[in-house]
């Protein structure tokens, strides 16, 4: 009787760790919807997610970058635009341009008269979700609204017992650049 006892509470225990990055990506697309900073700022890694998007920016940059030829100084302009994207992120990506952030990844979610259960169901069930880790889980959202792009890329880390987002990769054909890192080393 004890061995189904303990039985139980084991696949109680794993069925709540696996619902439980499920439950923060709906808990995060309400803050979205109801433009809950504090919510959102709970939930987001600020530091890891600010290094995953220099690398991206950084790395997208560095693809498109001209290629001196044999008598040609090195492109010392490089050097200050990698310093700059790097000091733009530190400064806007943060809590308090969440709102803009939202607006530019999710339009849909501007529209709280048209963001509704059924898009986001919608939305929910058209997500590829992963655990690469134990500790890290994968989610590659079709934002509503922007159905022809790319999907929004998170990846999220178990950090003191709160799933928080990690990584952001955003879709491919956003304006003016590519940010889709090409050394990622995800399954799926």
């Amino acid at each position: 009787m004890k061995k189904r006892h303990y039985a139980g509470i084991f696949f109680a225990l794993m069925a709540l760790y696996l619902v439980y990055p499920y439950a923060t990506l709906w808990s995060i697309s309400q803050a979205i919807q109801d433009r809950d900073v504090k919510q959102l700022k709970s939930n987001i890694n600020w530091r890891a997610v600010k290094n995953s998007l220099k690398n991206q920016v950084i790395s997208s940059f560095q693809a498109t970058e001209h290629v001196p030829l044999e008598n040609e100084l090195p492109d010392f302009g490089s050097s200050f635009a990698t310093t700059a994207i790097s000091n733009s992120i530190d400064k806007n990506v943060n809590a308090e341009n969440l709102n803009e952030v939202v607006q530019f990844l999710a339009p849909e979610f501007s529209k709280s008269a048209t963001f509704n259960f059924q898009t986001a169901l919608k939305a929910f069930f058209a997500a590829h979700t992963y655990f690469s880790s134990p500790l890290t889980f994968h989610a590659d959202i079709v934002m509503p609204g922007n159905e022809n792009k790319t999907p929004l890329h998170l990846t999220l880390q178990l950090q003191r017992w709160h799933w928080k987002i990690t990584e952001i990769i955003l879709p491919e054909s956003a304006p003016h650049i590519s940010l889709r890192n090409t050394n990622n080393n995800r399954q799926g």
